[in-house]
């Protein structure tokens, strides 16, 4: 039998559904985590990268991702790390430029580009035993 780690088991939606204000910031940036917080403008998306921590502190699953403005929705989610390397689910694409995300195509063809860096970059919840850092490289307005 193999063991399936509980994470693996919980679901995206279950974990946003019990979201909750962080206590602790993401190792690598000094701006705070902010539950739900508007990292992006409204009707823009997020480009980054999504890890999940365990109550003891260690973090591990590290996933590209395309995300809501607010972090609330996770539209698009990779089997890696690499924002600009990485087949998303749903259909969606980023199509990046000298590394960096230039523009999102979601898998109905709606497009967002004039991608900017965020002055805030970091969101996260809490789901019980489980923590979600969310590490938004960009934000990327409707075309």
């Amino acid at each position: 039998m193999v063991a399936i780690p509980l994470l693996t088991i919980l679901s995206l939606a279950t974990i946003q559904a019990q979201a909750s204000v962080l206590p602790a910031a993401p190792r690598d940036n000094n701006n705070a985590p902010a539950a739900m917080a508007n990292i992006c403008n409204p009707g823009e998306v997020g480009v980054g990268t999504e890890e999940m921590c365990d109550i003891s502190g260690g973090c591990g699953g590290t996933f590209a991702n395309i995300v809501s403005h607010d972090c609330s929705h996770t539209w698009g989610m990779s089997n890696g790390d690499e924002v600009c390397a990485n087949d998303y689910s749903r259909g969606w694409r980023v199509s990046c430029s000298g590394g960096s995300p230039t523009e999102v195509t979601e898998g109905n063809g709606r497009r967002y580009g004039n991608c900017y860096k965020p002055s805030r970059t970091f969101c996260g919840f809490g789901a019980g035993i489980s923590t979600i850092y969310i590490n938004v490289k960009v934000c990327c307005r409707p075309l």
